[in-house]
């Protein structure tokens, strides 16, 4: 689960993906004297961003930050510390509304469980092409009931 910073980073990886992969395509069409360097220094730098992102994933689950848990009651939200930042139960949902936006440069699927009591929605943002997260929620909405 993510939100606004998750789809800039997400827009980011791939911006720097595209960027590696022209400047690959630039060095191999040019062949500059010091080709295998430059290559070998991108390369590098490649492989340890791909590595932070490996390792941030991991941290992040393991705490729990930022998280979205699926009772068979309802919904909880976790934050930046792990902490319960919204919650919900199914009982209270009145409808359960999904956006999904999918290209080459971004994906993403946007869901808003709205109250029964014209509260503030249950707001979440799900990365990714086919998140498992959306599936569940809309099996879990329509086993309860809820609009969708």
């Amino acid at each position: 689960m993510a939100g606004l910073s998750g789809f800039f980073a997400q827009l980011a990886r791939r911006g720097i993906m595209a960027f590696y992969i022209a400047i690959v395509i630039v060095l191999l069409v040019d062949r500059p004297p010091d080709m295998l360097t430059r290559g070998a220094a991108m390369s590098a730098v490649l492989v340890g961003l791909i590595g932070y992102l490996l390792a941030w994933r991991r941290l992040t689950a393991r705490l729990g930050l930022r998280r979205c848990y699926l009772y068979t009651d309802g919904v909880v939200v976790t934050n930046w510390f792990g902490r319960v930042q919204d919650c919900v139960s199914w009982r209270n949902v009145r409808e359960l509304d999904g956006l999904s936006a999918q290209s080459l440069v971004f994906s993403f699927h946007r869901l808003e469980l709205w109250r029964r009591d014209r509260g503030k929605p249950l707001r979440l943002v799900a990365l990714g092409m086919n998140p498992k997260l959306t599936y569940a929620l809309y099996d879990e909405a329509k086993r309860n009931g809820v609009r969708c």
